[in-house]
């Protein structure tokens, strides 16, 4: 009897921490989950605006300093499949135009975590 109840304690104490850990693995309020293939790069002032195809799709943008980027590190070539969450709002600041750094396009989120294809 001590043997069952010992277990079954340990079988539902495993069993809440693997939902706890991974329900910590999932985006928190307000962030937006990005996936899919990139279709154009687009350098601007503040970084660069990356617009990802389906299935997750959007405009988004990857500010060095605050946006962490993981293998295979390959965010400039379009094809490349892309994995990661971005949150708020933010703007391109056009590079190629006149005043540079002027304009501005909104886009959907500042990318927070993005990982790569090796494409």
């Amino acid at each position: 009897m001590n043997k069952f109840l010992i277990l079954t304690i340990l079988a539902a104490s495993w069993l809440g921490l693997a939902a706890m850990s991974r329900a910590q693995s999932l985006p928190s309020a307000g962030q937006k989950l990005i996936g899919g293939q990139i279709e154009q790069v687009e350098l601007c002032c503040n970084g660069l605006k990356i617009e990802v195809g389906d299935p997750n799709s959007g405009e988004f943008l990857f500010m060095p300093g605050k946006s962490t980027l993981y293998p295979y590190y390959n965010i400039f070539t379009p094809g490349a499949w892309v994995l990661g969450t971005a949150s708020g709002q933010g703007v391109c600041q056009k590079l190629f135009s006149f005043p540079p750094c002027v304009k501005s396009d909104k886009v959907d989120g500042i990318i927070d975590i993005i990982g790569t294809s090796s494409l």
